[in-house]
């Protein structure tokens, strides 16, 4: 990686590829210094250019390049869209909130989950409700998407409409519902959290157990799961109860 002040010279050359490894490695080094020329590339013809610069900005996390952030989200190139999504996550800033909202209306399945991720690790309240309404969308992806979220935002609105996606016909959705009840800590999840336990998919088995260790019900609770699932899975059981039994 070249110095400092020779990446921010790359910034300005002819060659795309070179100012796009020159805002990428910026990222790396997280300087202050590098803000305001990485915000003028942010503006660049080349679509790799503006990614590695938006990108950057995340990783050095200054308030003052939010607006720039913000605006990225309406790139036309949606790896742009992605980098500011994920930047404004890494920032954590409130303020970012109602633009990443605004994604999960409009966006593609390529940039949802990156725009769920974000609201989950910024964690503002107004996200709740909009997330619980995807929650009954029809595209399994954005459900399982907004459960991950609500997990993170830690929100007690979630609860219930999370113990009724338990019964989804998706796995994966069973399966991060399940993860987000842990999340959650609500001993109202214990016994539909037990009944998956003789889930016929064993990751959502295993999620369910570790949410019931992370609620940390009694012993008495996991021990209604009848054995005979598969061999695996029996013994992380066994593993599960021991820690419970343990707390």
């Amino acid at each position: 990686m070249e110095n400092f002040e020779g990446l921010l010279e790359d910034l300005k050359s002819k060659d795309s590829k070179v100012r796009a490894d020159a805002a990428r490695d910026l990222g790396k080094v997280k300087d202050r210094r590098a803000v305001e020329p990485l915000v003028e590339v942010a503006q660049d013809f080349d679509g790799d250019v503006r990614r590695f610069a938006i990108w950057a900005l995340g990783e050095i996390k200054d308030r003052e390049i939010l607006v720039t952030v913000i605006t990225a989200l309406s790139d036309d190139d949606w790896r742009v869209q992605r980098e500011a999504a994920e930047a404004l996550g890494k920032m954590g800033d409130v303020q970012g909130v109602g633009p990443l909202l605004q994604v999960l209306e409009t966006s593609n399945d390529a940039l949802h989950w990156h725009a769920s991720w974000a609201l989950g690790e910024i964690g503002d309240g107004r996200a709740v409700e909009p997330l619980i309404n995807l929650l009954r969308d029809e595209d399994p992806q954005k459900r399982w998407h907004a459960s991950w979220a609500l997990g993170e935002i830690g929100d007690g609105r979630a609860v219930e409409p999370l113990i009724n996606l338990l019964r989804d016909e998706y796995a994966l959705v069973r399966q991060y519902a399940s993860l987000a009840l842990g999340r959650l800590k609500s001993e109202k999840s214990i016994e539909s959290l037990v009944s998956l336990l003789g889930d016929g998919d064993f990751s959502v088995r295993c999620s369910a157990a570790n949410a019931l260790v992370a609620i940390s019900p009694s012993r008495e609770a996991l021990k209604w799961y009848e054995a005979g699932q598969d061999e695996p899975h029996n013994r992380y059981i066994e593993w599960v109860i021991d820690r419970v039994e343990s707390d």
